[in-house]
């Protein structure tokens, strides 16, 4: 298109060329105005819509997180029994260690007190504490059979 020669015109074909121009710019200005008008309406309906499901899906994360909490509170109140569980179980292996200990002491001391009793157990004359003990029979029972007769 040729560019018009402006300094050539009269006013009144001036002031119609600048009519003309105006009207070509309002249409343009009214049509830029109207598309931001429906790329906000579009932008509102598209929020109006998203924004319940992106309200629903932090809710369910909500309620998933408490879950996971309430997993994990109850993980760590295992974790601590079980270390209590351990602790004991420790504390129980040395007192084990100590009963054993004990023990093997007890035995140690009394062995050689056992053996002594084994031995004289040994040492004693059976067939001759049985002789004694039938002549101790012989000699009671007359002395049983006297005091039999006062009672």
């Amino acid at each position: 298109m040729a560019q018009k020669d402006y300094t050539a015109m009269d006013e009144k074909e001036l002031l119609a060329e600048l009519l003309k121009e105006n009207k070509k710019t309002s249409l343009w200005q009214k049509i830029a105005g109207l598309s931001v008008i429906a790329v906000c309406v579009i932008i509102a309906l598209g929020f109006g819509y998203i924004l319940p499901k992106f309200n629903a899906a932090m809710n369910k994360l909500n309620s998933s997180l408490t879950a996971a909490d309430a997993v994990v509170q109850t993980a760590q109140t295992s974790i601590e029994n079980a270390n209590t569980l351990i602790d004991q179980g420790k504390d129980s292996l040395v007192n084990i260690d100590s009963m054993v200990e004990n023990v093997n002491t007890l035995v140690e001391d009394n062995t050689e007190q056992v053996t002594n009793v084994v031995e004289s157990f040994n040492d004693v004359d059976f067939e001759s504490l049985n002789s004694a003990i039938r002549s101790l029979s012989e000699v009671v029972r007359p002395l049983a059979d006297f005091t039999s007769r006062f009672s």
